[in-house]
């Protein structure tokens, strides 16, 4: 099964979650204002003609899986630096849970603001990664933010704790399995209002992850 091939995998994160801190008192039921409509609004362009006349399916997480450490997260990132953004789910007993996300920021990356303006070699800017509890979604901000075409960001998404009964018929088959294979992406919004859009990156099935390469910040998921 692809869940416990990817706990072996996963040991060397152990220590990196054990000293993650969390947001609040409460992550995974502290309300997230603005997360909602962004999973209520599902056009998708799914066959590249510019319209959203397709139904986005973003896959929620598992009833059993662990909460994240921390559904919100702000860091400032310094153009002159590399920074890289870690956000994990909390430890469960003998299991070694992971990571949900990864954003890796290069050195010279940051390029200029969502207004246009360009940002200078010494400055840096805040962060912020917002997670849904409930599916597998992410938004930063500021929204907008540009980086270099030739040092973008990258972004790492697992799906280890979704619900993979992708067809909603009450079980986990091969049917399911062909979807994973064939439709499971990663998706961007544009804009509010706008139509999803899947964008190129790299599936590691066995991993369970997605890796992306970022130009600019939006709403990203994990969907088909």
């Amino acid at each position: 099964m692809r869940r416990s091939r990817l706990l072996i995998s996963m040991a060397g994160l152990a220590a990196f979650i054990a000293c993650m801190d969390a947001t609040g008192p409460d992550p995974g039921l502290q309300a997230l204002d603005g997360m909602a409509p962004w999973v209520r609004h599902l056009n998708a362009d799914k066959d590249g003609d510019g319209y959203g006349d397709s139904e986005l399916n973003i896959l929620a997480m598992a009833d059993d899986s662990p909460r994240l450490v921390t559904y919100r997260k702000t860091f400032k990132a310094c153009k002159s630096k590399s920074q890289k953004l870690q956000i994990g789910y909390l430890a469960k007993p003998d299991v070694v849970t992971g990571l949900f996300l990864e954003l890796e920021i290069p050195k010279y990356s940051l390029s200029r603001m969502p207004n246009g303006r360009r940002i200078a070699s010494w400055e840096c800017v805040w962060i912020t990664a917002t997670i849904d509890p409930d599916n597998m979604v992410v938004k930063f901000e500021p929204e907008g933010l540009k980086f270099r075409s030739s040092k973008p960001a990258k972004l790492r998404m697992w799906y280890t704790y979704a619900n993979l009964d992708l067809n909603g018929d009450g079980v986990v088959d091969h049917k399911d399995e062909e979807i994973i294979d064939e439709d499971l992406a990663l998706w961007r919004l544009p804009y509010d209002g706008g139509a999803w859009v899947k964008i190129g990156s790299v599936h590691a099935e066995n991993a369970m992850q997605f890796t992306a390469r970022l130009t600019r910040f939006s709403h990203y998921a994990v969907a088909h």
